[in-house]
């Protein structure tokens, strides 16, 4: 597995007895690794409502549209610059 991620064995030892944590961008690696999205590494399945996809499909366009408000935002006010 630490091959495939590109992290070193120790880390992954680290990783996996608690020493250290890894980091969101390792995380992503891992869900590649395991063909999963990343919060499906931390989400507590038996804690997660039925529909728990769909709010979370929800809160990602709702991410998606503020982030672009904020990029159309921060253009149009260095333009005027």
């Amino acid at each position: 597995m630490a091959e495939k991620i590109n992290i070193s064995i120790n880390f992954l030892s680290d990783i996996e007895t608690g020493k250290k944590w890894a980091s969101p961008i390792t995380m992503v690696k891992f869900a590649n690794a395991f063909n999963i999205k990343a919060y499906e590494l931390l989400k507590p399945s038996d804690l997660l409502p039925d529909n728990y996809y769909s709010v979370i499909e929800k809160f990602t366009e709702d991410v998606h549209s503020a982030v672009e408000q904020i990029r159309t935002t921060f253009l149009e006010n260095s333009d005027s610059k």
